[in-house]
């Protein structure tokens, strides 16, 4: 399958804005995307937009589809990666809360063991 050269060009600015767009989230959050991955993220941006125009039609003919392709599944793992940071904030946060409410003096034992069999609830990376 084939695809003409603005189709490309269009459909490639989108992917990179949505790669834009998380790696701003990464680098402003936790997270547990490698830096040199961000660091060369920022080069292949870069190095792209100088030679976005230049990029043969042949070239997009041949390979254009495929690069596409790989560029969504590598839009869709991003997304289960930031999802799964999330998840796991969330996780965090409430483990902490429990920890905190065990801390407090006047907790009879059944209420312990609640809290305890909660936390046990939560899981773990």
């Amino acid at each position: 399958m084939s695809i003409n050269k603005n189709e490309f060009l269009k459909n490639l600015d989108s992917v990179l804005e949505l790669f834009q767009h998380f790696k701003e989230k990464m680098v402003g959050g936790n997270t547990t995307v490698d830096r040199t991955f961000i660091t060369n993220f920022n080069e292949i941006i870069r190095n792209y937009k100088i030679i976005r125009e230049e990029i043969p039609d042949e070239l997009v003919s041949k390979f254009g589809m495929p690069i596409q392709v790989m560029a969504l599944q590598l839009v869709e793992q991003l997304k289960q990666e930031l999802e799964g940071q999330r998840q796991d904030l969330q996780w965090h946060k409430f483990e902490q809360k429990i920890d905190d409410m065990l801390k407090n003096p006047n907790l009879s034992v059944a209420e312990i063991d609640d809290l305890l069999d909660k936390r046990l609830t939560i899981p773990k990376k």
